[in-house]
């Protein structure tokens, strides 16, 4: 069963310097789970966006490496609460319910969540993945995976370096994360094509399009 709560980075300011390498930190996991690398091989198959929305952005470095990596035209939106440091300049700051709550519908538009959902509880995604299916083509998501391998595996991450920030909150994703099917089941019925899998040694992911 998942299990929510609060994470370090979240409450400390955005230049607070622990806050600074933890990002950092989560550069490097970002790199040693593979994401970029499991967000591209969903998104190759979905031929059909020229918009890909980043909803918790973050400094904007992973969304950005996808795209290049994507190699073809798209145009990308970054959306966080906040602005942090290295942030691209034209993040939109805004809370992200309310941003996708607020889209009108968008034709060839894809949602783009990494590390990023298991922040929310089950009746608040069941609520974002409603909104979404009603505005945009695609959904993309890569999430902490909820196994005791994971939570076994965090005793390593001081070997790279991750400060006790990134520490305690990579242990509470990992609780908060998924299994299963436990997203494919919070989206609305319809006619979406849905993909949900392990993926890598700590992962899940979604793949949901219209």
């Amino acid at each position: 069963m998942r299990v929510l709560e609060a994470e370090l980075l979240d409450a400390l300011p955005a230049t607070d310097e622990r806050a600074q390498q933890s990002r950092r930190d989560l550069r490097k996991l970002n790199w040693i789970m593979r994401h970029r690398r499991h967000m591209v091989r969903m998104m190759r198959d979905a031929t059909g966006f020229d918009t890909l929305i980043d909803l918790g952005t973050g400094d904007g470095q992973f969304a950005l490496s996808v795209v290049q990596s994507l190699n073809r035209p798209c145009r990308l939106v970054f959306v966080d609460q906040r602005r942090v440091p290295g942030a691209p300049p034209d993040v939109i700051v805004s809370d992200v319910m309310a941003f996708v709550r607020g889209l009108e519908q968008r034709p060839n538009t894809a949602l783009m969540a990494n590390l990023f959902l298991h922040h929310f509880t089950d009746e608040a995604l069941r609520e974002l993945f409603l909104e979404a299916s009603q505005k945009v083509d695609w959904f993309f998501a890569c999430e902490p995976r909820r196994s005791e391998l994971s939570l076994i595996a965090i005793r390593l991450l001081p070997l790279i370096g991750c400060n006790a920030v990134t520490r305690h909150d990579a242990a509470a994703s990992i609780r908060a994360g998924f299994l299963g099917n436990e997203l494919t089941r919070l989206w609305p019925t319809g006619s979406w094509r849905l993909q949900e899998s392990e993926c890598g040694f700590a992962s899940h992911r979604l793949m949901a399009s219209r």
